[in-house]
Order: structure tokens, then sequence, then C-alpha cells
């Protein structure tokens, strides 16, 4: 029997990537692989200049987290 933690870290990269950020910090907390698996995508660098089209790229980022 295959545990869902034994998958390749590729396989599971296809899983993380779909899921959103509220699921993807609760799947971060199963065990230390999906933690590792999961790291690059909680801890993803989100780059905003101040002209308006970077204001309202914040805006949107802002509105899609409280969905």
């Amino acid at each position: 029997m295959t545990i869902f933690a034994d998958l390749p870290f590729e396989l599971l990269r296809l899983i993380v990537v779909d899921l959103d950020y509220y699921s993807l910090r609760s799947f971060s907390l199963v065990n230390r692989r999906c933690r590792s698996v999961s790291t690059l995508d909680i801890f993803y660098i989100f780059k905003v200049e101040f002209t308006e089209k970077g204001i309202k790229k914040l805006k949107g980022l802002a509105i899609s987290l409280l969905v």
C-alpha cells in the first residue's frame, strides 16, 4: 500500500499548485514532506511596483485572499 506522502515529489507538486492558499497552509502541516513540497508556494514573493498598474495588482491580490 502506498502512503500519500510517499508519492514522488513531482506528483505532490502537481497537487500543490491547484490548492488555494488556505488549503495549501493546511497541506503543509500534514508532515515534513508535505511541508517541503508546499514551502515554495506558501512563501511566494510578490513584487509590487508603486505605479497605477502595481497598485491594481496589489488590490487584486487583496481581494483574491479574502474570497
